[in-house]
């Protein structure tokens, strides 16, 4: 039995939308694992210079030929960050790249209470700049019922704004600002008792594999297209409105030595950060 090969570059030369072998260029699995190269990703980000981000990987444009964008395996370069499997992946007007990380097993080894929960660890936002400096990171894997600024499964993250919008498998949204504030959670899942045939807040039939976020730059309104698991189907394209209502509050406070010598570490939890995979 057949299988496709995992690092594969196509492109539709003749725009039959048919993949044919003289379209296809692949790059082995042994030299990927010697060049470091990942692709554990549900999700992928094209910079305004044609440059594809996607799991640990950079591919530059080569050119554009005919209209259609080039890329080669020889250009492929591992992003130099330490990182865990890259499952989501957006970057702002100013360079700055936004990573959803997370720790994975197909076995089901992790505690959660869902298929996809019981496949993954801990789960973090991380912001770097341009240059490789990490500024933050939020986030953390729901272990019962999912709460704000929580995650069943992330699949998916875009930055449009001033936001970072995060999708997850469970059929909801967080949204974050872009430095790192926790905004609020959109949209109703399933396993929330929501029925996608009649409530409008639905966003999937099942399962949230994938949500864009954008920017139109014809109106200037904000965009997010949802897509279920399911085959791709079960479509929803939403108006994200009330960016403009958001309002800062600022103030300053101090922190002593004593304080700090006095605070007392989290209690690792049963997740990436306590459990060693058998």
């Amino acid at each position: 039995r057949g299988a496709a090969p995992q690092f594969s570059i196509w492109h539709d030369l003749n725009r039959d939308q048919r993949v044919t072998e003289n379209e296809v260029s692949i790059l082995p699995d042994a030299e990927a694992k010697k060049r470091g190269l990942q692709l554990v990703s549900w999700d992928a980000n094209i910079t305004d210079d044609g440059t594809v981000y996607i799991g640990n990987m950079a591919f530059p444009l080569l050119d554009v030929e005919n209209g259609i964008p080039r890329y080669t395996w020889d250009n492929v370069k591992a992003i130099p960050l330490s990182l865990p499997n890259i499952l989501a992946i957006g970057a702002d007007d100013r360079g700055n790249r936004y990573y959803g990380t997370a720790q994975l097993d197909e076995q089901g080894k992790f505690p959660g209470l869902t298929f996809w929960a019981k496949r993954i660890g801990e789960q973090h936002i991380t912001k770097y700049t341009s240059d490789g400096k990490r500024l933050w990171r939020v986030g953390r894997k729901a272990m019962a019922r999912v709460q704000n600024g929580e995650f069943s499964y992330m699949t998916s993250l875009d930055w449009v704004g001033g936001f970072v919008f995060a999708a997850d498998m469970d059929g909801f949204v967080n949204v974050y600002t872009d430095d790192g504030l926790f905004l609020t959670r959109m949209f109703r899942g399933q396993r929330e008792g929501a029925d996608p045939g009649k409530d409008p807040y639905s966003i999937t039939a099942h399962e949230l594999g994938q949500a864009r976020s954008y920017r139109n730059p014809q109106d200037g309104q904000t965009y997010l297209v949802s897509q279920s698991l399911e085959g791709g189907e079960h479509i929803r394209v939403y108006a994200i409105e009330g960016l403009d209502q958001v309002k800062r509050a600022r103030g300053k406070f101090e922190v002593s030595a004593a304080d700090l010598a006095n605070v007392k570490p989290r209690p690792p939890r049963n997740t990436m950060e306590s459990q060693k995979l058998s």
